[in-house]
């Protein structure tokens, strides 16, 4: 879910019980999207060791009363918490892009792996990316920072997919544990059902 506190449609309101400028312990870096350049589908390119050049171009912004602006809404409130009970610095690696599908996000060892109960075809993602993708540009070259968690919160993207989501997520989870060698890191999940219909009528998610 890529969403600042600047917001993408409104801005987000801050509580009246934060405030920013008293936890300059939370550090914040924004890591950028690289767009998927248009390959056969067949074709994944090979996950990245290193960022892109430009890809991480501000280095870690210090917490305070307008920086706080440019960073992930969900991490920081999460971040938050943590300063404030551990009383220890936290910092926000933000690698976050908006309408993509968790099959983007799965390393290249995990497709098909899981208990052998999802097909590698399964994994061909919808619209004009490949498998992986994300996963290769953005979260292979982060497996060199020492990691605590993370918080996979995802739209709506694969709404449809039922039952085999859950050995998407399983991929994923399993997946990044072992690119970053760290099989006890806690991983908070969120997903946002669809709203909408067969008929297009929007109905209640719970």
């Amino acid at each position: 879910m890529e969403m600042t506190f600047k917001g993408v449609r409104c801005p987000c309101d801050m509580p009246d019980f934060v405030k920013p400028k008293e936890v300059p312990m939370i550090r914040h870096l924004a890591v950028a999207a690289v767009r998927a350049r248009k390959v056969p589908r067949e074709v994944t390119e090979p996950p990245q060791e290193r960022f892109q050049p430009g890809q991480v171009k501000d280095g870690w912004a210090v917490c305070d009363a307008e920086s706080y602006k440019d960073f992930t809404a969900t991490g920081f409130f999460f971040a938050h918490t943590l300063a404030k009970e551990l009383d220890v610095p936290i910092g926000l690696l933000n690698i976050t892009q908006g309408n993509t599908r968790i099959e983007s996000w799965v390393s290249p060892e995990s497709i098909g792996t899981v208990g052998h109960k999802v097909p590698r075809e399964s994994f061909r993602a919808v619209y004009s990316t490949t498998p992986c993708t994300t996963y290769n540009t953005q979260v292979s070259p982060a497996a060199g920072f020492a990691i605590k968690g993370a918080i996979w919160y995802q739209g709506e993207a694969n709404g449809k997919d039922g039952d085999g989501y859950y050995w998407k997520i399983k991929a994923l989870i399993e997946g990044w544990r072992k690119v970053w060698n760290q099989g006890g890191i806690s991983i908070l999940r969120c997903s946002v059902a669809e709203l909408r219909g067969q008929e297009g009528v929007v109905a209640a998610a719970s």
